[in-house]
């Protein structure tokens, strides 16, 4: 988990300890991921399972072995 840990911790720009939606498409372009902004939004509420506009580090560590980045 440490290096979903760390993923995390690099997308989190202020430290709160979870990501919005300006994290993660800051997360999608680095990662290449080629969807438009209407797609970085929904793959965001997907991950996002407690539809409170934010990603936090449970549900993003659930989400990044399933996403296909994860090495």
């Amino acid at each position: 988990m440490t290096d979903v840990r760390a993923a995390f911790e690099s997308i989190d720009s202020d430290g709160d300890a979870k990501i919005d939606l300006l994290e993660f498409r800051k997360l999608a372009a680095k990662l290449g991921i080629e969807l438009d902004a209407a797609g970085v939004e929904e793959l965001f509420d997907n991950i996002d399972k407690s539809e409170n506009g934010l990603i936090d580090v449970s549900e993003f560590e659930a989400w990044w072995p399933t996403s296909g980045f994860a090495e």
